[in-house]
């Protein structure tokens, strides 16, 4: 199956969708607490989604948005965004965030790759993510775990099975993450080693990890269920079932507060697929094994030690669940078998009240609020009933589409998600939860006042005679600046050439003496760039030349733990990147040129670059021409969290190649070469669609413009190289995404010289760059100047900063701007 694009569904009824959504939140599997009830009113009660002979017929469906590909995680609802997850075909995992009010994509991210083994209704994108404001937990069934900005940006990530043990589950990962203050909360019950873990959630860093090894036999250790909370007695108590157990924990320190057996069926394939139910200081907890076979037992929370010889409340073995978890609302438990068969029980004592078969087959567990429970089947058809001792159905509805995701519900809309769609579902008349009356209703306020521009800008160091240029800018965790740029009497040529870096602390306006960054003695050591890994090390990439000429570039890296303190990081490791393109280099690079004689030889007529073409072909038929000569320029790029990719350039070959590793540097491997008519120094950027963009220097003949190229499988081969409208002299310049979704390139505008340098925003990646203004000349500087190769990044403050080399009469400089966007679309 092709990869599916992200498009917005047809909006439906969209004018009840209040234009600032304040309700209450649904941030991880089950809503608040991850027992599935929602405190609102005025949820709906009737929809309808259908499309025939192709028009759509619904009713209270808000907006609908295709999903790529599928995943069984249910959506998650913070502030503006709902969040889902998704595994492609080509088995790549992914976060998406999805605009609350529109349905439109807000942003999706590649966090990962793989598959482990797993029941054919599923894959990795089965745990559902957690949620706050501002931050995004994924988790996949691969143990690929990643914190996310609201923005999509990837701050940390780890793989638990590489830390704490592969994973020995019969069929596959489903447990989803809670939050407790700053802790993430996962657990994992298996057949290996089984354990509650907490995490730090802003590092990813262990918090503490409480081992769960108890009595249980064949498939009884593997656990699916996902934890829940509850209050008891001003206690908050973390609830864990599977193996045959239910055991609590304080979720501040994993102390163990109490343990229940009576989950443990008489059948070698008895397991733990659903997760509690709780309320009222009481949890309902089922186990399920094949032929229908299972029980549901329900024990008081707040106990201490080994509660077992008390034995449960009330136990229930006719029709419990395999996979729906029971839930607990209003002083009823209602529980759904997969075959349609429901039940609703008494709470206190388990007293039978009602059971009947609803339509269809279910995997969903059930959701309640507003009075009335919400049941929903595998064809995307839910029955709701009115919460209460007595059956009343009071609809049957139905959207289109395969549904195992249990539904969301937040600011009075249901949530339904599908194999391949998501539906908002919303009465038209219902206010936001926190509105008040229109009688009540205070005075419009005006809206928020636009961001004012912002720009300044100071050198990093006073002019000096010495040549400094090619700087790069990366923001530390800590909120400062770490620059680096390269130093000396020359460039190649040079000797002494070393590379230098400073410091702009957080708040300051002032930055370090320059400090020693790296030096190979007797070698010029040049274009460097920096890196903040998603794991928080950083990088520090740098070409040292060999034998004084850019061919001979050998290249070096340093990693980085420790590196916010004053002066330079404290290295921990420091390696040559050797690379060794493949045996298709060769064939590549003859099969690129005879394409770029075939489309350009009219234009490249009576031009000297017949001898270049020769000239590359021999070189790339030679071992060490191919491998040596690599250079960095622009900032090195992770996608999917843990591909890091090296854009780099050879002088010798006069085009471009990435290098790139999915194992933080142990192994290096290189894409198929980038060639055109001198594309070189190229610039990656991620596109919403996980494809790539390279944007990259021209020196090949006229006209000067910016070259580009772009890949679709995660960098490793490139479409031809191609000319944009941008104009380019031959010098560096750099492009990036925004948080927002927008791009920002800098580079100098013009087809000849290095005075003008410009930052243009594109809001519809790269096809059109609406808005430009110019970082030089700027009004304070006069007589003879250049500025070029610039770095930029956007700070988590919503600023954009960029370096560059600045020479004027007075002296070369690394220069620092800072700016906002406001100030780049002022007139």
């Amino acid at each position: 199956m092709a990869k599916k694009s992200f498009a917005m569904g047809l909006l439906v009824d969209f004018c009840f969708f209040g234009a600032s959504l304040s309700g209450a939140d649904w941030p991880y599997f089950r809503g608040p607490n991850a027992v599935g009830v929602s405190s609102e009113s005025g949820l709906p009660s009737r929809w309808s989604f259908a499309v025939k002979d192709g028009a759509v017929q619904s009713e209270n469906v808000a907006w609908s948005a295709d999903l790529p590909e599928w995943g069984n995680s249910s959506p998650v609802a913070v502030g503006e965004r709902i969040y889902v997850t998704s595994q492609l075909e080509d088995e790549t995992l992914w976060a998406i965030a999805i605009d609350r009010q529109s349905g439109s994509l807000a942003w999706k991210r590649e966090v990962g790759r793989g598959m482990l083994k797993a029941h054919k209704l599923h894959n990795m994108a089965t745990p559902t993510a957690a949620a706050e404001k501002d931050r995004l937990w994924a988790l996949f069934g691969t143990g690929d775990l990643a914190c996310l900005s609201r923005d999509g940006e990837i701050l940390w990530k780890r793989n638990l099975p590489a830390d704490h043990g592969e994973y020995k589950i019969l069929w596959g990962m489903g447990s989803s993450p809670l939050l407790y203050k700053d802790h993430l909360i996962v657990i994992c019950l298996h057949g290996g080693p089984s354990y509650v873990l907490a995490l730090d959630k802003n590092t990813g860093r262990d918090a503490w990890k409480a081992n769960r090894s108890l009595p249980a036999e064949g498939e009884a250790v593997d656990s699916y269920s996902s934890p829940v909370f509850q209050e008891v007695n001003g206690r908050t108590e973390l609830i864990v079932s599977g193996a045959d157990h239910l055991t609590a924990y304080d979720p501040e320190s994993g102390k163990s507060l109490w343990l229940a057996n009576g989950l443990k069926i008489n059948h070698p394939y008895g397991r733990t697929m659903s997760s509690p139910g709780a309320e009222n200081g009481i949890v309902v907890a089922c186990s399920a094994s094949i032929q229908a076979l299972g029980t549901m037992i329900a024990v008081p929370a707040g106990g201490a030690g080994d509660i077992s010889a008390a034995g449960p409340l009330w136990r229930y073995e006719k029709f419990t669940p395999d996979c729906p978890s029971p839930l607990c609302y209003r002083g009823y438990v209602y529980a759904i078998r997969d075959d349609g068969m429901t039940s609703c029980l008494e709470q206190k004592s388990g007293k039978l009240l009602w059971k009947d078969r609803l339509e269809g087959d279910f995997k969903a567990s059930p959701v309640g609020g507003d009075g009335k429970v919400y049941f929903l089947n595998m064809d995307g058809q839910c029955t709701v009933v009115e919460a209460g001792p007595e059956k009343k159905v009071l609809s049957v509805n139905a959207v289109e589409g395969s549904a195992i995701a249990t539904p969301a519900i937040s600011d009075g809309a249901i949530f339904i998600r599908t194999r391949s769609r998501l539906y908002a579902i919303r009465e038209p008349a219902r206010r936001p939860v926190e509105a008040a009356p229109p009688a009540q209703a205070p005075s419009a306020a005006p809206p928020p006042a636009e961001e004012a521009p912002l720009y300044a800008g100071e050198a990093i160091f006073p002019p000096e005679s010495w040549h400094n240029h090619s700087s790069c800018v990366v923001q530390c965790p800590d909120g400062g600046l770490l620059a680096c740029w390269y130093h000396g009497s020359g460039e190649r040529k040079a000797d002494d050439v070393v590379v230098l870096g400073a410091r702009q602390r957080a708040g300051a306006t002032a930055w370090s003496p320059p400090f020693l960054l790296a030096d190979t003695p007797g070698f010029p050591d040049t274009n460097c760039c920096m890196l903040v890994d998603p794991r928080g090390k950083l990088w520090l990439f740098w070409p040292v030349i060999l034998a004084n000429e850019w061919h001979t570039a050998l290249m070096l890296y340093k990693v980085s733990s420790d590196y916010e303190g004053e002066g330079p990081p404290r290295w921990e490791e420091e390696k040559a990147m050797f690379l060794k393109p493949g045996d298709s280099f060769q064939a590549e690079v003859e099969r690129a040129l005879k394409e770029l004689r075939e489309k350009e030889g009219p234009r490249l007529a009576g031009l000297l670059v017949e001898k270049w073409l020769q000239e590359v072909e021999a070189k790339a038929k030679d071992k060490l021409s191919k491998r040596l000569g690599w250079m960095t320029r622009a900032h090195p790029v992770v996608i999917g969290g843990s591909r890091l990719i090296v854009p780099l350039y050879s002088d010798g070959f006069s085009f471009s190649l990435m290098a790139f590793s999915d194992d933080w540097g142990a192994n290096w491997k290189t894409s198929a070469p980038l060639v055109g008519g001198g594309n070189v120094q190229p610039s990656v950027v991620e596109k919403s669609d996980g494809s790539l963009a390279a944007y990259m220097r021209d020196n090949g003949p006229p006209p000067k413009r910016i070259l580009a190229s772009e890949s679709r499988d995660r960098g490793e081969t490139w479409s031809p190289v191609i000319d944009t409208s941008l104009p380019n002299p031959g010098s560096g310049l750099e492009a990036i995404r925004l948080r927002e979704g927008s791009w920002a390139l800098v580079y100098n505008d013009t087809e000849s010289g290095r005075r003008s340098l410009a930052v243009s925003l594109s809001p519809d990646e790269g096809k059109t760059w609406t808005w430009t203004k110019h970082l030089e000349p700027l009004p304070d500087f006069d007589g003879d100047r250049s500025a070029s190769y610039p770095s930029i990044i956007h700070a988590r403050d919503g600023t954009l900063h960029v370096t560059y080399s600045r020479k004027t009469s007075k002296g070369s400089t690394i220069y620092h701007a800072r700016f906002n966007v406001a100030w780049v679309k002022a007139p």
